[in-house]
């Protein structure tokens, strides 16, 4: 898989952590919440929140899961209305139920090089993309941004505690230190470095909000959410 292609699919993301069983709050650990609300922002091609009116009214939120890969087509498990709402809700118990029967162990492409050990953990990372049946641009980027850590956001899960790294071989402008400390759903936040170096890590009390808007509007984001 190709770096860029990479990167505007860990774009697509989220932050909070949540076990298998029971997920856990992305406030505070102790606490437990099947459902979290989640802000939504749509962006025009200049990063400008658009109008009410501008929304499309069946605008819907698809969510799937690619197996055992960062990147790939998600298949999907889960629909979420969105439309002109500004946020939505959604269901961590359902999705990380659906998600323990599609995660398979990691299979990155090599061109990558990525490491996911122990090697035999079932993987899954969710994907988001949005649907439309009126008429309205086709092309539009849908991922999770962290309110509070400013960078983006990626939903994954695992069957274990596990952690994913880059060969030492591999020369990248992509850094991972990514630590699953438990089974179930993790956060994985994507920040760019002083040093350009996208940094992937566990996202820790993370605030996601859904950001919908055109790619070239990908690098306005943090100047509109973050200020």
């Amino acid at each position: 898989m190709k770096r860029d292609g990479v990167l505007v699919i860990i774009c697509a993301a989220m932050a909070a952590f949540v076990t298998a069983a029971r997920p856990a709050s992305f406030e505070k650990p102790g606490a437990m919440r099947g459902t979290i609300t989640v802000p939504v922002y749509l962006l025009d091609a200049g990063g400008k929140p658009l109008p009410a009116e501008a929304i499309p009214k069946d605008l819907t939120l698809q969510i799937g899961a690619i197996p055992g890969s960062l990147g790939g087509v998600g298949v999907p498990i889960q629909t979420v209305h969105i439309g002109r709402d500004k946020k939505i809700q959604l269901d961590l118990v359902d999705l990380s139920a659906k998600l323990v029967t599609r995660a398979t162990e990691f299979r990155e492409a090599d061109a990558t090089r990525l490491e996911l050990t122990p090697e035999a953990t079932r993987f899954a990372r969710v994907s988001t993309t949005v649907s439309l049946n009126s008429d309205a641009p086709a092309e539009l980027a849908v991922l999770f941004w962290d309110l509070r850590a400013n960078g983006s956001l990626s939903l994954l899960f695992c069957d274990r505690p596990c952690r994913l790294r880059a060969s030492s071989a591999w020369k990248s402008a992509d850094d991972f230190e990514f630590d699953a400390l438990s089974a179930g759903l993790v956060w994985m936040l994507t920040k760019r470095n002083r040093h350009l170096h996208f940094m992937h890590t566990r996202a820790v009390n993370a605030r996601p909000a859904l950001v919908i808007c055109p790619p070239g509007a990908i690098d306005k984001i943090a100047d509109t959410l973050v200020r």
